[in-house]
């Protein structure tokens, strides 16, 4: 494969990722009104991750107050584009989801 072809598809790829949010750590998906699913990149095992206290903030926020947590597991992996001197290079990234629904407040 021609050099120019390689680069321009790995530019495709590096552009598809970025507008898709790839860059941020967490994610918040709105399934309804009152449900949504947030995604983090972790590295340990069972979804512990630096990154999950503001998953928690972000459903918090959503929610304006308390959620129940609905569902919660490893998420599919993502893939994403590293550019360096050297070359490029493919990085999967697992990922947790945490499906919640917003409680009503409690008087």
């Amino acid at each position: 494969m021609p050099p120019w072809k390689r680069w321009s598809r790995v530019g495709a790829v590096t552009i598809l990722l970025a507008l898709l949010g790839c860059g941020s750590g967490v994610t918040l998906v709105r399934e309804g009104e009152q449900t949504g699913v947030v995604l983090y990149v972790y590295k340990g095992r069972h979804g512990q991750s630096s990154q999950r206290a503001r998953a928690l903030e972000m459903m918090r926020e959503f929610c304006h107050g308390p959620y129940r947590i609905l569902q919660e597991g490893q998420a599919p992996a993502r893939q994403r584009v590293i550019e360096g001197i050297a070359g490029s290079e493919v990085v999967e990234e697992k990922r947790w989801g945490i499906r919640f629904q917003c409680q009503p407040g409690v008087p």
